[in-house]
C-alpha cells in the first residue's frame, strides 16, 4: 500500500495487521479513482469518512488538496491514521505550503458534520470519500445523513466505496449517483451534490 502520485509519491503506507478488521483499497483501484477525479483534488478541501489508514485523504494531500480532514473511531485505525500522516508531513516539499489536516474521533453514522469539530465549513468541501466495511450497509446510511445536509457544496463529490455486488442507492434528495467504476470486487460509486430538490426529476 502506497501514495501513488504527488508530493509523497511512492511513499509506503502502514497498514493493518489484519485486514478483516480495516481493509484497505488496493493501490490498483485507488489508482484508477483518483485519474477519474484528476484536476478535482487540486486544491480541494476533502473529508475521510471511516478513515482507516487515511489512504483516501493522505492521497488527496499528496496531489495539491488544501486541506483533509479524517473521521474514525476505531484505536487500530486512529494509531495507523497518526504514523501514516506523520510520514505524510515528513514528505512535504520546503517549498509546498502544508496542507490543513485535521483528525476526529467519532463514530462516522452519528458524527454532524455541521458539528464545531468541522474546522472546514461544509459549503467549501469539494470531496468526500467513504469507505466502510463491505455489505453492511454503512455507505448508504452516510449518504442518507448527508443527504440531509443541503447546505453542501452544490458540485461536491462523494465517492463511497463497497463491494462490487452491492447496488447504489438512488432515491435522494440533493445527491445523484453520476458513475460507478468497478475494480475486482471493489465498486466506487460517485455522486454528486445539487443545489435544488433533484428527486422528482429521477427516474423511477
Amino acid at each position: 500500500m502506497r501514495i501513488i502520485s504527488g508530493f509523497a509519491k511512492g511513499r509506503k503506507l502502514y497498514g493493518p495487521q489484519n485486514d478483516k478488521v480495516i481493509r484497505p483499497t488496493s493501490d490498483r483501484a485507488k489508482e484508477a479513482l483518483f485519474n477519474i477525479l484528476a484536476e478535482r483534488v487540486q486544491s480541494a478541501h476533502v473529508i475521510d469518512f471511516f478513515a482507516g489508514t487515511g489512504a483516501f485523504g493522505i492521497e488527496a494531500l499528496s496531489r495539491g488538496a488544501l486541506s483533509a480532514t479524517f473521521i474514525d473511531n476505531g484505536h487500530e485505525s486512529l494509531k495507523l491514521l497518526d504514523k501514516n500522516l506523520k510520514l505524510l508531513i515528513q514528505s512535504i516539499p520546503d517549498s509546498t505550503p502544508p496542507p490543513r489536516i485535521d483528525v476526529i474521533k467519532a463514530d462516522a453514522l452519528k458524527f454532524n458534520p455541521r458539528s464545531g469539530k468541522m474546522k472546514i465549513p461544509l459549503n467549501a468541501v469539494d470531496l468526500i470519500f467513504m469507505d466502510p466495511p463491505y455489505s453492511k450497509g454503512l455507505a448508504e446510511k452516510v449518504l442518507n445523513r448527508l443527504d440531509q445536509i443541503p447546505d453542501l457544496k452544490s458540485d461536491c463529490l462523494v465517492i463511497a466505496e463497497e463491494r462490487s455486488s452491492e447496488r447504489p442507492p438512488q432515491n435522494f434528495n440533493y445527491l445523484t449517483l453520476i458513475d460507478q467504476r468497478r475494480y475486482g470486487d471493489t465498486v466506487f460509486w460517485i455522486y454528486q451534490t445539487a443545489k435544488t430538490l433533484i428527486c422528482d426529476t429521477k427516474e423511477p
